[in-house]
């Protein structure tokens, strides 16, 4: 019986102790940005990552954060993006971004979401708006 209950514990604990949108509950480096504190499975549709040239990782809440620390850090070997459709990570520099769409953004005036195919980026597009873009366009908007 008492096999049973720590079992019956267990399980309980990791079904409700993962979160649904972070892959596999991991993230890369640490759990909150490392530029502003804010909790990366807050927010982490609108997130990206990057793993530098000594393979160091670390999660940013925004891609306004991630541009903070692209200014202070040349470092960088690649950047991740996470895809708005599938919360998984793509790499950002191929990523289609839909700028200023009707959904609120993360840091900033201007939201910025990306997404790994096309299809997906304008199926978004129609629903909430804003205009295509790609990684440089995304990283410049105000």
């Amino acid at each position: 019986m008492f096999r049973k209950s720590i079992l019956f514990l267990s399980l309980t604990l990791a079904l409700f102790s993962f979160d649904k949108n972070v892959p596999n509950g991991k993230i890369m480096g640490t759990s909150s940005c490392p530029i502003c504190s804010m909790h990366i499975k807050k927010f982490y549709k609108t997130s990206h990552a990057v793993v530098y040239n000594n393979g160091k990782k670390e999660h940013f809440c925004s891609i306004t954060c991630l541009a903070k620390n692209m200014k202070k850090r040349k470092d960088i070997k690649i950047i991740y993006a996470v895809d708005a459709s599938t919360n998984k990570l793509i790499n950002a520099k191929k990523a289609i971004y839909i700028i200023g769409s009707k959904v609120s953004s993360t840091m900033g005036k201007t939201s910025r979401l990306a997404f790994a195919s096309k299809s997906s980026a304008k199926a978004f597009q129609k629903k909430h708006g804003g205009k295509i873009g790609n990684f440089s366009e995304a990283l410049n908007a105000k």
